[in-house]
């Protein structure tokens, strides 16, 4: 959405007439700043400042009040220092969640900044905010990379448009729920219009090693992965693309982690043929899919049983335009997890 915003016409002027030539590292100062000022002690200056104010006012109600005012003022008041005894503790807990979040938001827009105005060996372009997808075209009619096809008038395996009965009483049972439902915002909404009409409830039962291909960006525990059986016919990052029906704007990869089911109960994941994907921004463009894919709740898997970050062995770029990797200068990640867990869960 941020993406969106930055691409609008009014926006880009508004970005131009303000000299903000890198939205993303200025957004990145800002929300420091606001990092900065989460201090619990000057917080708590600002707390006690407005007690004293309030306490006054209060001692004046009960001079000049009737005296039926004085218990409840005393009542109000004593609450109120309860509150400031518990404040230190209480604003700590409180504001460690809070930072660690906006510290990881202010991590990802310097990532988005410095990958916004990297160049690109050859043509020499910048990958802009919501303009990545377009770029990506660009990049199709310059390279004509293998993994995309042109001009195909029928989609091979046509995404499911409305879940199933039997798909809907297998949600009530306790598989994922994937609906497609505005009020809901969790990382399974409506991603079943990546599968065709294959995709059924299953159970990977406990020892099962599943597989999933990441870049150094990606977090290790998200919603896409594929059986080992799967992973194993891949022989290149065109294979992955074209079979999995994955845009580069997506994401790229090069690395894979693996994930093996814990003792007890089986995982229930959806899985099926992955559905072909046509370019939004230009419809000529397609990526085949069906290969068999798995889509998982994330919140389910156990990070103890997460191996270590591995290369594919596939490099990090998909055409001769790309740098060798397009994570030069960010920190290495293969062999090291990279595991994204909320703090404040109880």
């Amino acid at each position: 959405l941020l993406n969106d915003f930055l691409n609008m016409p009014a926006t880009r002027s508004a970005l131009k007439y303000l000299k903000i030539y890198n939205p993303y590292r200025f957004l990145e100062e800002k929300l420091r700043g606001v990092i900065d000022s989460l201090d619990v002690f000057d917080l708590l200056s600002v707390f006690d400042e407005l007690l004293s104010v309030t306490k006054k006012l209060l001692d004046k109600v009960t001079a000049w009040g009737p005296a039926s005012l004085k218990q409840p003022v005393a009542a109000l008041l004593n609450m109120l220092m309860a509150v400031r005894r518990n404040a230190d503790r209480m604003l700590s807990k409180a504001l460690g969640p809070v930072t660690d979040l906006l510290e990881k938001l202010a991590n990802r827009l310097r990532v988005e900044g410095d990958n916004a105005y990297r160049a690109h060996v050859g043509t020499n372009v910048h990958l802009y905010g919501g303009e990545r997808a377009a770029k990506e075209v660009e990049m199709f009619k310059q390279e004509k990379p293998d993994w995309v096809d042109v001009g195909v008038s029928v989609e091979k395996y046509k995404p499911i448009k409305k879940l199933s009965k039997p798909q809907i009483v297998q949600i009530d049972q306790g598989w994922p729920d994937i609906k497609n439902m505005p009020h809901r915002k969790t990382p399974l909404n409506g991603k079943f219009n990546t599968f065709d009409n294959s995709m059924t409830g299953v159970e990977i039962p406990p020892g099962e090693i599943i597989y999933r291909v990441i870049d150094p960006n990606s977090s290790d525990n998200s919603i896409c992965w594929m059986r080992k059986a799967e992973f194993e016919k891949l022989t290149s990052k065109s294979d992955w693309r074209k079979n999995f029906a994955v845009w580069k704007s997506w994401n790229e990869n090069g690395e894979y982690v693996v994930y093996t089911v814990p003792p007890g109960q089986p995982l229930k994941v959806w899985e099926g043929r992955a559905a072909t994907q046509v370019n939004e921004n230009a419809k000529e463009y397609s990526l085949e899919g069906g290969a068999v894919q798995i889509v998982l709740d994330p919140s389910q898997l156990r990070k103890e049983f997460t191996g270590e970050r591995r290369k594919t062995g596939w490099g990090y770029g998909d055409v001769a335009g790309d740098p060798v990797s397009p994570y030069l200068g960010l920190p290495k990640l293969e062999n090291k997890n990279n595991w994204y867990e909320p703090k404040g869960k109880e």
